[in-house]
């Protein structure tokens, strides 16, 4: 799974460089409690999200949009195939998605 969350202002190295990494969110089970946290880059300077291996299931995904703020977003994982969320830059809302504000 990847998650493009929102991204952050990083001005890791100065001199008007700046580098924008996406934020960190949680991975919770299917009954909400919290099973992970994603960190979501490596340093301040990496602007890729991460990539994260869970088993098939049900989870939600709690993580910050640019559209609306905190949001939590039920995901099916399969087996075989990468899900991949997007919430950063001009993305809209996907189906099933709740902003918590």
């Amino acid at each position: 799974m990847q998650v493009f969350s929102a991204r952050e202002k990083s001005n890791e190295i100065g001199e008007n460089t700046y580098f924008y990494p996406h934020s960190g969110y949680r991975v919770n089970d299917a009954d909400g409690k919290t099973i992970r946290y994603v960190q979501n880059h490596l340093s301040d300077m990496d602007e890729s999200p991460d990539q994260v291996n869970l088993p098939a299931g049900s989870y939600q995904i709690v993580a910050r949009s640019s559209w609306a703020g905190q949001v939590v977003l039920p995901v099916v994982i399969e087996d075989g195939k990468t899900t991949v969320l997007h919430l950063d830059d001009n993305s809209s809302k996907p189906p099933g998605a709740i902003a918590r504000f």
